[in-house]
Order: structure tokens, then sequence, then C-alpha cells
């Protein structure tokens, strides 16, 4: 075996290592967006009323009017993110969901290759349901 050909398989062995690891890390961050996402989206949006409400309040007093604009600001700021909790939250269930639908889709066809056709069309049927809420969910993101 050459020192090329050797070197050659280190070096794709380990980028296939590393490109597993970096799989495994999107998957966590996706699965962890996908399940706190709604939370950081609620918090968000309880401290942006607080904050607006606080706002209008100190505008209204006179008293108070130079924390009015910062907490406008801060509520703007709080809106922002929790719209954006909300969109990272349904983009992480539709990459899931389509993940499902794909993998789905493999299962059905390796069961057609068996010859397991109630398998196949079972596979089918769940790769069908994911795929919908794949499609309604960008959908979703789309408006």
């Amino acid at each position: 075996m050459g020192l090329f050909s050797s070197l050659g398989k280190k070096i794709s062995g380990e980028t296939h290592r590393l490109g597993n690891k970096v799989m495994g890390a999107l998957h966590k961050g996706e699965k962890f967006v996908a399940e706190h996402g709604g939370q950081v989206s609620n918090i968000a949006g309880t401290v942006g009323n607080v904050a607006g409400l606080a706002a209008a309040g100190a505008a209204a007093t006179g008293i108070a009017a130079p924390l009015a604009a910062p907490l406008a600001g801060l509520a703007a700021s709080a809106k922002t993110v929790e719209r954006v909790a909300g969109t990272a939250t349904t983009a992480a269930k539709a990459a899931g969901a389509g993940r499902a639908a794909v993998q789905s889709s493999r299962q059905a066809a390796s069961a057609v290759g068996r010859g397991d056709f109630s398998g196949a069309l079972a596979s089918g049927r769940q790769a069908l349901i994911q795929g919908k809420t794949a499609k309604g969910l960008a959908m979703t993101l789309k408006k």
C-alpha cells in the first residue's frame, strides 16, 4: 500500500468521523430548539408586554418620561426575540418532520426490496403523513 493511498484513507476516515460529529451536534441543537423554543417565545412575549406597559405608563405620567424610550426599545426587542424563537421552533419541527418522512420512505423502499408489501405500505403511509406535516410547517414559515 502506497503512502498516498494510506494517507487518503486516513483523511477520508477522519472527514467522515468529523461529519458524523457535526451532524450529531446539529440534531441535538435542532431537538433543543424544537423542545424549548416555545418557552423562550412565551417568556420574551411576556417581557415585551410588561416593558410596553411600563413604557406607556412612564410616558403618560411624565415623571418617568426619560425611561419611556428605553422601555419601548426593550419591548420591541423582546417582541423580536419572541418572533424569532417562534420561527426557529417551527423550522426545527419542519426539519424533523422532513427527516422522518425521508426515513420512512427509505424503510418503505427497503420493505419492497424484501418483499414485505404490507410493511412497505405502512411505511409509505407514515412517510406521507410526515411529509404533509413538514409541508404544513414550511407553509407556516413562508407566511
